[in-house]
């Protein structure tokens, strides 16, 4: 049996993180091993790394305009900590090159590779700020939610 479309739209939101590779105009490096994870962890798991996590937030499912179709709305967690100079303030400046890292991969594929299993578009939101508000000193947070809408039916 295939995975269900929303562990799909989890392997896929690793796959486009994992993809940022510092290389041209990203400022992330996340195409190392062990750098992009699903599931979260209380704190980066290689110190120093920039390191992302991947969570399942919510799914709500609707219904559609027609009996048996339903619209469900998939909330992927996003949450990147980024190592960063001790002053102040940079901290939130390397969070904010991230978010705009994290954005722009899921702006460049609106369907995440997956239209063929329903996913109609994504919309991403974020911020960024010190790690310093959750004591991790010398690391800046990204934190976003990609939000995937796809369509399905109830087979009957």
């Amino acid at each position: 049996m295939a995975d269900s479309v929303v562990r799909q739209i989890l392997g896929a939101a690793r796959t486009k993180l994992q993809a940022i590779d510092g290389s041209g105009s990203w400022h992330l490096n996340l195409s190392g091993t062990d750098q992009v994870y699903v599931g979260e962890l209380p704190r980066p798991a290689r110190p120093g790394v920039e390191t992302a996590f991947v969570t399942l937030e919510s799914v709500i499912s609707t219904p559609g305009a027609r009996l048996g179709y339903f619209k469900r709305t998939v909330t992927v967690g996003v949450l990147v900590f980024v190592p960063a100079a001790m002053a102040s303030g940079n901290g939130v400046l390397e969070a904010t090159d991230a978010l705009d890292d994290v954005m722009r991969t899921f702006e460049a594929d609106r369907y995440l590779g997956l239209s063929g299993l329903g996913v109609r578009d994504l919309r991403v939101d974020g911020t960024a700020f010190s790690g310093q508000e959750l004591n991790m000193k010398g690391y800046g947070v990204c934190s976003c939610n990609l939000i995937v809408d796809f369509s399905t039916t109830t087979g009957a």
